[in-house]
């Protein structure tokens, strides 16, 4: 059984909120989560994540290489790489 799960079965068998979170060494704020995520989706799973690289299904590299495409050879300042000139000899 998951955390979450026996930490809901633990305040539906009668411990409180805070009894629950002190046994289990979770905090009162994650268990009042679980309970509302159980009370609006009738489920405690975790949720998928939708953020970060690769979110929108394209591998990570693609992104990045797209984004730099047209900064090649440039500093974020927009000069050229070294961002002074070379002396002439």
């Amino acid at each position: 059984m998951d955390l979450r799960e026996r930490v809901v079965a633990a305040v539906d068998a009668g411990l409180t909120q805070s009894q629950a979170a002190a046994v289990f060494g979770v905090s009162l704020r994650s268990v009042e989560r679980y309970l509302a995520r159980r009370r609006a989706t009738g489920i405690l799973a975790a949720s998928e994540q939708r953020h970060g690289p690769g979110a929108d299904g394209a591998p990570p590299a693609a992104g990045l290489a797209a984004r730099s495409a047209g900064r090649r050879g440039r500093c974020h300042a927009g000069r050229a790489r070294g961002g002074v000139p070379r002396r002439q000899r």
